[in-house]
């Protein structure tokens, strides 16, 4: 049960190592002591408030299990994905950003449309400049919502390949 993170460790969090001999070694106060590339440090807290100094937060990842088993879950196959493929977690970051980008530019749409409405004179059927506007909005919403359709389907992708992961976390 850690009350604190003693700096001690702080070379050891760091991989502060030397290659000395052939033998990887690091430093433990005013020791050598052989060290394993496999080496994990996981140090446990009943406590909620963590007395960890500034200097070692970049080395810590805490996680709080007063949370639900399926958000621990979630937390820990998040850090599995991060460590095993990168790349899938960027995936799924440029997924989410351009799915926001696409209701960004929906929500735009229908702003045009409705300010056009309101400003509109005259017989609405008539407006050659409004109906315009509202073929060129179609066109574009059926290109969003394909882009949509498109995203939804790699996200999907993304999350298969992330939940072959699931049993790790």
């Amino acid at each position: 049960d850690c009350e604190g993170m003693h700096s001690i460790l702080y070379p050891l969090m760091r991989r502060e190592v030397t290659v000395s001999g052939g033998r990887t070694m690091i430093e433990m106060g005013d020791r050598s002591v052989d060290f394993s590339d496999n080496f994990k440090l996981v140090v446990v807290s009943r406590s909620s408030e963590h007395d960890i100094a500034l200097s070692a937060k970049g080395f810590v990842s805490p996680v709080v299990f007063n949370m639900s088993r399926d958000a621990l879950e979630n937390e820990i196959l998040d850090l599995v994905v991060r460590n095993e493929i990168p790349e899938t977690e960027e995936r799924l970051e440029a997924v989410r950003l351009t799915e926001k980008s696409l209701r960004l530019d929906l929500i735009q749409l229908e702003d045009n449309i409705l300010e056009s409405l309101s400003t509109a004179d005259g017989n609405l059927l008539e407006n050659k400049g409004l109906l315009q506007l509202l073929k060129v909005t179609k066109d574009k919403v059926s290109e969003i919502s394909d882009a949509l359709l498109k995203s939804e389907e790699a996200n999907c992708e993304l999350f298969a390949q992330k939940d072959k992961f699931r049993s790790f976390a």
